[in-house]
């Protein structure tokens, strides 16, 4: 997806989730824990930034993200990462666990 900058945010996976009365749209990154904590704050920035441009991301929305993490440990420095971006970080990201990825996206939709 390009950026608006000549880059491109490259989400590991795009999902489209649907109710009967709500789609909802989904970046997902999964994070094995082998890209460096500022590596993955640059990668998160350039996701606000698409955002603060106002460009549209597939079906003209912008997705939310999610970071999928395989470690207790890791799920803990990347909320701590998440806590330190600023608005609108903790409403377009969310840290979850590898073995609850599918609960985390299903229960954003009684939010």
């Amino acid at each position: 997806m390009p950026d608006g900058l000549g880059n491109y945010l490259k989400p590991d996976a795009y999902l489209r989730l649907q109710s009967a009365s709500l789609t909802m749209h989904w970046w997902v990154e999964i994070d094995l824990g082998s890209e460096s904590l500022p590596a993955l704050e640059r990668k998160l920035r350039n996701y606000l930034g698409f955002v603060a441009r106002g460009l549209g991301g597939p079906s003209g929305t912008v997705p939310r993200v999610v970071l999928v993490v395989t470690s207790d440990g890791r799920l803990e420095a990347v909320t701590t990462l998440l806590r330190r971006l600023p608005y609108p970080a903790t409403d377009l990201f969310t840290v979850c666990l590898s073995g609850r990825a599918v609960v985390t996206l299903l229960a954003a939709f009684d939010e």
